[in-house]
């Protein structure tokens, strides 16, 4: 990982400006599945326990849809190993 501080201008809707400094850690490339049921109109998401919303008074566990880094592998190759490897917590088909 890097750690980056990154500077911006933000455009607020109204056209004014707000300058941001920010430290972003570089972790490289990711990919994430949105599983659905089309019939029963549903995604399915998994609840992960991230650190940054805890001390800020939420719970810490957050909704989102399954991803994985890439470390090296084509996209959809890495899904479909996170897929798998959730298959059985979701009941996705094979």
């Amino acid at each position: 990982m890097l750690l980056e501080k990154v500077s911006l201008d933000y455009v607020h809707a109204d056209g004014s400006t707000h300058a941001l400094t920010r430290e972003v850690y570089r972790v490289g490339d990711g990919a994430a599945l949105l599983p659905c049921n089309a019939v029963r109109r549903m995604v399915i998401l998994v609840r992960q326990f991230r650190l940054p919303d805890y001390p800020r008074g939420g719970s810490g566990f957050l909704l989102e849809a399954p991803a994985e880094f890439l470390d090296g592998d084509d996209p959809i190759a890495r899904i479909k190993k996170r897929k798998w490897k959730r298959r059985p917590a979701t009941g996705l088909p094979q």
